[in-house]
């Protein structure tokens, strides 16, 4: 009988959601103090194109940019992923939340109320790669020369596209990285560097390895020619990520949302406080968001960016949830995803950019 792999990988990760541990997947450690980072050096490598064979067959979907982005709403340890940030559909959860942050717009709450929403009602929002660990020896021996793939934080790709976006190194006598930082055969090599930050990782101080603004192959000769046939093994090896990402279902998410806000089970209570207790929720609350069509939206698509530029910093990602509990609901960290919490990501995107979707 033949079997449609991904099809059962996709079910199996549904059904043990919040619990699954992709091999492909690279996790930084958790750092120990604020003052000596722990340490990784990898390119992060081309983007998918159609037609691309790869180790589980060949590529259906180009992707329009070096990352995919997705989101995920987390309730009760469980990830669900969010219609508006994977292709700019509806998302009922969403929805209610902008309708929180409007109320506190239009009564000029203060941020901590702002942040509560944003933490209770937005998704985390990563950005996919695929990575190729160099064979530095800070890396650690079971990642060197292995290709993985990451779910970036903003901080990273914020570091990254302004990379994209510079035209040259600069000043000649502290020339930068710059340019398509991916190309496989004139890249720029990125540390990824982890310290603490209160009881997450902070990647602030990570950066590209500027190399004199000099791009090198990613697989070279003892010439420091590119290598072309390890060069093709390297892009065969990387994952497909149209097949890790999964698609969001606006039917669940609308009833997952109608539970959260009125709670129509037991164990489902009311979470329309936003985050706050009993006595701080006097003002009446924003109205429950229609309904939302139970249909997707096609991907919509982004084009690719061409032009890379590399920093100096980098964070990583933070998982997420929004408990249901009965008492006084708050956003939580899955206990399997605590280590990888991290302090560039409140949830979502920052304050003053969902706010100015409001006037938008």
């Amino acid at each position: 009988m033949a079997y449609d792999v991904n099809a059962i990988r996709q079910s199996l990760k549904k059904t043990i959601s919040g619990k699954f541990s992709d091999p492909d997947e690279f996790r930084p450690e958790k750092a120990k103090n604020s003052i000596d980072p722990i340490r990784y050096r990898f390119f992060i490598l081309p983007p998918l194109k159609t037609g691309d064979q790869l180790k589980t067959g060949a590529v259906k979907q180009s992707m329009d940019n070096f990352f995919v982005r997705h989101g995920q709403h987390w309730v009760n340890e469980r990830p669900h992923p969010c219609p508006r940030v994977y292709d700019g559909s509806e998302c009922a959860i969403c929805s209610y939340g902008f309708q929180l942050l409007q109320e506190c717009k239009d009564k000029k709450y203060g941020d901590d109320r702002k942040n509560a929403i944003l933490r209770q009602w937005m998704p985390s929002t990563y950005y996919m790669v695929n990575i190729f660990f160099t064979n530095w020896k800070g890396n650690p021996e079971d990642l060197r020369n292995k290709v993985k793939w990451y779910n970036a934080p903003k901080t990273c790709v914020d570091k990254w596209t302004s990379t994209l976006m510079r035209d040259d190194k600069g000043d000649e006598e502290d020339p930068d990285a710059f340019g398509i930082f991916f190309d496989e055969n004139a890249a720029f090599c990125f540390e990824l560097a982890v310290l603490k930050e209160g009881k997450s990782n902070s990647y602030k101080t990570s950066s590209f390895i500027k190399n004199n603004g000099m791009p090198v192959p990613m697989v070279k000769n003892a010439d420091e020619t590119p290598n072309p046939k390890a060069i093709e093994l390297l892009l065969k090896s990387r994952s497909n990520l149209w097949e890790k990402v999964e698609v969001p279902e606006p039917a669940k998410i609308q009833r997952l949302a109608s539970q959260m806000i009125s709670g129509d089970d037991d164990d489902t209570p009311s979470l329309n406080s936003g985050g706050f207790d009993a006595d701080e929720t006097k003002e009446p609350s924003a109205p429950a968001p229609k309904a939302v069509e139970a249909k997707a939206k096609p991907v919509v698509a982004r084009k690719p960016a061409t032009v890379v530029e590399e920093d100096d910093e980098a964070p990583s990602p933070a998982r997420k949830e929004v408990p249901l509990q009965k008492a006084e609901p708050k956003r939580q960290v899955p206990s399997e995803q605590a280590d990888d919490d991290d302090s560039d990501d409140m949830g979502s995107e920052d304050i003053d950019a969902l706010l100015k979707q409001l006037d938008d």
